[in-house]
């Protein structure tokens, strides 16, 4: 049976939703608002949210946000209840992951028929990904360490043992990739047009990954975490310069991708195709994590965390490429930065100094030049961060003026 969470402050309709959803025969929990939404959601699992727009404590935007962070939501079916119709309301729901809109007033067909076709595109995506995406986790680690590097696929990086622990500790690097305003894309495209693209895209952005000797540890739909750890041959603190020429090899690889993507997929007027990436370095913990004999090996800690927060703000600063300070500092002066800007991240009381790199030097005697990002890629991305920006003053002028009429 299919869970789904019904997020409504009015609670009449938070009880008419639930009622036609479970005359339907899905499982239904229900919450008041974002906040408390996001625990349910957590507690419930659902297979698909129905949420309305306008709540107090937290709105839907933001519980949206809050759970298109965590990985076990990041892809789950998100239909949002409104009555905002305006152009900007929508274009911020989308960009923040959002899948569908229903505004109000909306019959119970309406309802049942939104919910039944992203379940069904959910699952159909799903099955072609998992049928036709070579670019699998294992099957992907296996072939960038083999064709490229020859290493042994078993090889575990080289963490340390840590007394009480159940993992290992480390100082690495850690980046994170996403393709921007990808729900925009896939919206518009079949789950076998989404295959082909996530499998050409994962091939182009992976040989910078390759070349910098990255270790890819998860695929999280169009996103990408990698982990450079210390080398013996090239120094303790090499993992971050690695790290920053791997991310700044992937914005550019996006950015040539972008000819192919348009060749090969006519979909109307859609923002540039563009990879945003956030880099950071620091203390982490490998684990293996799941039931016996099916472990998936992972990465966990603050500074994966930090990463991840970072590369989420490349849509909003509009920098193609979001480092910390600290792997700036620990990649050395080859890296060339722009602005830098102290950041507030979710889940962090302390703030992180974020800088926007946009070039590094070769180290001497490497067999590669120096990389610098064009003007014209990082004009595009701040046009991007631009379009958030009016979307979200558009929402919260629409809310202004429904308070006072």
């Amino acid at each position: 049976m299919k869970k789904i969470l019904v997020v409504e402050d009015e609670a009449s309709i938070r009880l008419n939703l639930a009622l036609m959803l479970k005359h339907e025969g899905y499982e239904v929990a229900s919450a008041e608002n974002g906040r408390v939404g996001i625990a349910h959601a957590k507690s419930f699992a659902p297979d698909l949210i129905v949420s309305d727009v306008m709540m107090p404590e937290l709105d839907g935007f933001g519980m949206l946000e809050a759970l298109r962070d965590e990985p076990r939501f990041a892809d789950t079916p998100f239909i949002f209840l409104t009555a905002l119709n305006d152009r900007g309301s929508m274009r911020r729901g989308m960009n923040l992951g959002a899948d569908d809109f229903l505004n109000k007033p909306f019959t119970r067909d309406e309802l049942i028929d939104a919910v039944n076709s992203r379940l069904k595109k959910y699952e159909s995506a799903a099955r072609s990904l998992a049928e036709r995406l070579v670019a699998g986790n294992d099957e992907l680690r296996r072939w960038y360490r083999q064709s490229f590097t020859g290493a042994d696929p078993e090889r575990p990086l080289a963490f340390a043992e840590t007394a009480g622990m159940t993992g290992k500790m480390a100082v690495a690097t850690v980046l994170f990739a996403d393709i921007r305003n990808f729900t925009t894309y896939s919206e518009r495209l079949t789950a076998g047009q989404i295959a082909e693209l996530l499998n050409a895209y994962f091939e182009a952005v992976c040989e910078p990954i390759v070349r910098n000797r990255g270790r890819i540890a998860k695929l999280i739909g169009d996103g990408i975490m990698v982990v450079f750890e210390a080398r013996d041959e090239d120094g303790e603190d090499n993992h971050a310069y690695r790290a920053i020429r791997a991310g700044l090899g992937i914005v550019l690889a996006a950015n040539k991708f972008g000819a192919w993507f348009t060749q090969h997929f006519d979909i109307g007027n859609v923002p540039d195709f563009a990879t945003g990436v956030g880099i950071h370095s620091g203390d982490m913990m490998e684990v293996r994590i799941g039931p016996p004999g099916a472990e998936d090996l992972t990465v966990v800690g603050d500074s994966v965390n930090v990463a991840s927060r970072l590369e989420g703000q490349t849509k909003e600063l509009g920098w193609p490429v979001v480092a910390s300070a600290a792997s700036v500092s620990m990649a050395g002066s080859l890296v060339s930065t722009g602005e830098s800007r102290k950041l507030e991240l979710r889940g962090r009381e302390a703030p992180i100094e974020a800088m926007e790199v946009t070039g590094i030097g070769a180290a001497a005697g490497a067999s590669e030049g120096p990389i610098e990002i064009p003007a014209s890629v990082r004009a595009a991305l701040v046009e991007n961060a631009h379009m958030t920006a009016r979307a979200a003053k558009d929402a919260l002028s629409e809310t202004l003026r429904m308070i006072t009429s």
